[in-house]
This record gives C-alpha cells, sequence and structure tokens, in this order.
C-alpha cells in the first residue's frame, strides 16, 4: 500500500461469496472470513476498514451476522454480491433484513458477481470485464424498479470509487 501512495484500504470479500448452498456451512465460513478481516481493521484502524459478509440468501443468518458484525465487530458496514444464484438484490426476501440495514443506516457494498449462465453470455469474453458492469446494472435496475431504494431510503451505498464509509 506504501508503495502505491494508498494510505487505508477497505477490507471486502468478492466474488463468488460465502454461500455455496448449505446455510449451516455458509454461517460458519462468514464469522471465519469477517472475523480476519475485522482482526485487520481493529489491529490497523488507520490502515484498514472493513466491511462483513453476510450469508445471503440466508436472512436469519444474515440478520445474526449483521448485528454481530456491525455491534460487536465494528465493521464499518456490509458487502453483499449483486446476485445470489440469480436472485437480485430487489428480490421481496430480502424486505426484512434491508428494514434493519434502513434502521442501522447501515453502508452496503454491492459486489459485482457473474449471473447464472455468465459463460453464454460473456461470448468468450473475460467475465470479470463486462459481467461485472452489466450484473451491477442489473442489480441497480432490480432495486429500483422493484421499489426497494423507495422503502429503505436511509441504507447507504459505497461504490470502489466512492469514499470509504
Amino acid at each position: 500500500m506504501g508503495r502505491w501512495g494508498v494510505d487505508r484500504s477497505v477490507l471486502s470479500i468478492s466474488s463468488p461469496g460465502v454461500h455455496f448452498g448449505d446455510h449451516g456451512a455458509a454461517r460458519d465460513l462468514v464469522r471465519h472470513v469477517n472475523h480476519a478481516g475485522s482482526d485487520i481493521a481493529m489491529a490497523h484502524p488507520d490502515r484498514f476498514g472493513h466491511v462483513a459478509s453476510l450469508p445471503f440468501p440466508y436472512i436469519d443468518g444474515s440478520l445474526a451476522e449483521l448485528s454481530y458484525a456491525l455491534d460487536e465487530r465494528g465493521s464499518d458496514g456490509v458487502t453483499v454480491e449483486s446476485n445470489t444464484g440469480g436472485v437480485y438484490l430487489g428480490d421481496g426476501r430480502y424486505c426484512t433484513l434491508y428494514a434493519e440495514l434502513n434502521r442501522r443506516r447501515a453502508v452496503v457494498f454491492v459486489h459485482p458477481t457473474s449471473p447464472p449462465h455468465a459463460e453464454q453470455l460473456a461470448l468468450g469474453r473475460p467475465r470479470p470485464m463486462l459481467e461485472s458492469l452489466f450484473d451491477s446494472a442489473r442489480s441497480v435496475s432490480d432495486l429500483v424498479l422493484s421499489g426497494a431504494l423507495l422503502r429503505d431510503p436511509d441504507i447507504r451505498g459505497s461504490s470502489p470509487t466512492a469514499p470509504g464509509p
């Protein structure tokens, strides 16, 4: 970081996230990665922040990890993937979680990931170069068109180019 003039970084997990079909395994993995990230941020608060992962689409587990990460580990916010198994962020199953994020005025970083059938959509081109942009647009469009952003206006967003949390 010093060599490249980076003063502070925010640690997070990227694609593919932590949920691979088993709620219990996702709960254990998310706790492990969040501990690792928040330990670094606590040891070096002038150099690192941390946004905690949530075990999407496991809502009860996400609510529990949200409370633990923000209240007990001091995370700066949370990160979610642009879709989980093809379920985008505007889906109604996330309403309970969004209400809690809204109540807390939490920072949420949306990390792009590949959509279902990405191999066919990418036309042989590198998915991170194309599908990250397109899946971000799909996710934001879904949030807007579903009304999620209007229902929970106090959730604060973050992006790779925005100032940190």
